[in-house]
């Protein structure tokens, strides 16, 4: 059996879907990208390097801060995820929610 495109693999889990839709707006690091998911600074720094190994999310800038260098990613443009909105339309909550009402609830 052929393995899965990394690209699908990237997005299986909703929060790299998330990541990838707050990263459209602007870019952002791990470190925000953990304060404003809820999650830690490790598991934010594994989805986002999941999301650039896949292609998904590129290097948009690096800063000094506080001694440090901050990494901020951005959604990368060519990919099939970057029209806006398509994130909301992969949501897992929305399929669960179209899987309890009927065929064809998700669509449109």
């Amino acid at each position: 059996m052929a393995e899965a495109d990394p690209r699908l693999r990237a997005l299986a889990h909703p929060v790299r879907l998330r990541m990838l839709s707050l990263m459209w707006g602007a870019p952002m690091s791990a470190a925000e990208l953990s304060r404003e998911l809820g999650i830690s600074h490790a598991l934010a720094s594994h989805h986002l390097r999941c999301l650039d190994e896949a292609g998904l999310a590129e290097l948009a800038g690096v800063r000094v801060r506080r001694g440090g260098r901050e990494r901020r990613y951005r959604a990368a443009g060519g990919t099939p995820l970057t029209e806006r909105g398509t994130a909301s339309r992969c949501s897992p909550r929305r399929w669960r929610g179209a899987a309890a009402s009927g065929p064809g609830a998700a669509r449109g």
